[in-house]
């Protein structure tokens, strides 16, 4: 059977501040890298509602496949500035979930 879906999925997470003085932590970003067995797969990354330690990782398969090996990064983010960033975040895909560490932007 061929291999459908991503592989070898890598999770990175940060926050990063954009000192604007308002009191804040910071922006939370959460990234997966991974590969396909073939061209014109789309991933991202979405918090889950009112959960901003969970995330979930969507993709969509193509309508074909071209057998070339491809190379993805989804990425997903608060787009504000939180009040409180979480350590961990969760992310899940299908059955599995991966907890992340959540580092600084350097």
């Amino acid at each position: 059977m061929a291999e459908r879906g991503p592989s070898q999925i890598g999770y990175r997470a940060f926050v990063r501040d954009f000192d604007h003085s308002d009191g804040r932590d910071g922006v939370l970003y959460v990234l997966a890298t991974m590969s396909f067995p073939d061209g014109g797969w789309t991933a991202m990354i979405v918090p889950q509602a009112d959960k901003l330690d969970e995330w979930r990782l969507l993709v969509e398969a193509p309508p074909y496949g071209d057998g070339k090996r491809t190379y993805v990064i989804a990425s997903g983010t608060t787009e504000h500035q939180m009040e409180h960033v979480p350590k961990v975040v969760r992310v899940c895909y299908g059955d599995d979930t991966t907890e992340v560490k959540v580092e600084p932007w350097s």
